[in-house]
């Protein structure tokens, strides 16, 4: 089984403990956890609304972790799903799916997003509201890129077809411009990270009875290549690749397992994967084993140092799971932070005065009428590519 591989046999570990779930005192259905230079900061969903708190080690056991510092970020309610990630200047960019008004007076029920961006602190720095592909893009499960070349959303079309837009977003949170992507793997719950080493995108994905799908882009989003990898063995299935980072040459991936005879739809088990630059997996650790029991969700993975953090919600409970890593396995020696923007550099690196430039040249367009006209030309004029 190759949920069983914990380690190439004869090659040196990559991960070398795994803790148990640890429950946060939060609940909600998202967490995702961030290092800082003291702590770690905890970036939750919470009574349909936003908040952030403080994670602090209490001792020297994996399981000894306490949130505090708890506060409310946004007064706005009604928030569903959350995706959030870090930009290369230390400030976040968060996108929370909610239902417009109009759709609680009778109009066709469908969903939008609120956007953010906050400082270093989780103080808010802008607003807005993102109505751009109301009615033919699923808004669930928000799937962000924040780089120096792109800052945007990863949405697809809605409804079982495949086709998949990167919604390029301006310094006002406004859109920009639509890029199509690849059809698969869908947008929507799965993840994408910027590669500073490299210059080039990695998106993944999964569909339902799907392997995981990787796909490599360059910095100016032209398909670089794919490839198909099978991470979980019968009668498992694999979903939701939503935590991803890169350690040295090498990908961590969280992602959920499940197998399809356990009663419930939201229930699964959270599974890492460590993947080598080929996208070959050497390494993978079941984090949990609930089985047909509890219902996680929702994982995501972080570094600092030798120190792992995994998230993810389990029956509306926050929780995370402290691992250690090898990092010699990883090529590193202990001096690279993590970043999920810079793998191996600092993690708030300045940005540069010219990726500066290159971000604020949106050529924008205003009114409501000239975002909707680019969009609905894209739409009826895709070719579709067949996987």
């Amino acid at each position: 089984m190759l949920w069983l591989l914990s380690q190439v046999v004869g090659a040196e570990p990559f991960i070398t403990e795994m803790g148990t779930p640890v429950e946060i005192r939060s609940a909600g259905a998202w967490i995702r956890v961030f290092p800082t230079e003291e702590s770690w900061v905890a970036a939750m969903g919470s009574n349909q609304t936003f908040y952030v708190g403080t994670l602090q080690k209490t001792g020297d056991a994996l399981t000894d972790w306490e949130l505090t510092e708890k506060r409310q970020v946004v007064e706005i309610s009604g928030l569903i799903d959350h995706g959030i990630k870090r930009c290369p200047d230390g400030s976040y960019l968060h996108a929370a799916s909610g239902m417009p008004p109009e759709g609680d007076q009778g109009g066709e029920p469908t969903d939008y997003l609120h956007l953010w961006r906050y400082d270093e602190n989780f103080e808010i720095l802008q607003y807005a509201e993102f109505r751009s592909g109301i009615g033919t893009h699923a808004h669930n499960d928000p799937n962000l890129i924040c780089s120096p070349n792109t800052t945007g959303l990863l949405l697809s079309i809605q409804g079982y077809q495949f086709a998949t837009d990167l919604f390029v977003l301006n310094q006002d949170l406004a859109l920009d411009r639509v890029i199509p992507l690849e059809d698969y793997p869908r947008g929507n719950g799965g993840s994408v990270l910027y590669d500073v080493h490299d210059d080039e995108y990695i998106q993944l994905g999964m569909a339902h009875d799907k392997p995981l799908t990787i796909n490599r882009y360059d910095a100016d989003w032209n398909l670089i290549d794919t490839v198909d990898r099978e991470v979980v063995d019968a009668p498992l299935r694999a979903y939701w690749p939503q935590g991803l980072i890169k350690v040295g040459d090498y990908y961590i991936v969280a992602h959920m397992g499940k197998d399809d005879a356990w009663q419930g739809s939201d229930k699964g088990d959270v599974f890492l994967g460590v993947f080598d630059q080929s996208w070959d997996l050497v390494e993978q650790q079941r984090v949990t084993t609930y089985e047909d029991g509890e219902a996680a969700m929702r994982p995501w993975v972080a570094r600092k140092g030798n120190q792992l953090l995994v998230s993810f919600d389990l029956y509306n409970e926050q929780q995370i799971v402290e691992a250690k890593l090898n990092l010699s396995a990883f090529g590193l020696d202990g001096s690279e932070p993590d970043t999920g923007v810079d793998p191996q550099g600092d993690w708030n690196a300045p940005v540069s005065e010219e990726d500066a430039n290159k971000e604020s040249q949106c050529g924008c367009q205003s009114g409501e009428a000239a975002l909707w006209f680019p969009l609905v030309l894209l739409l009826s004029m895709r070719r579709r590519r067949q996987h």
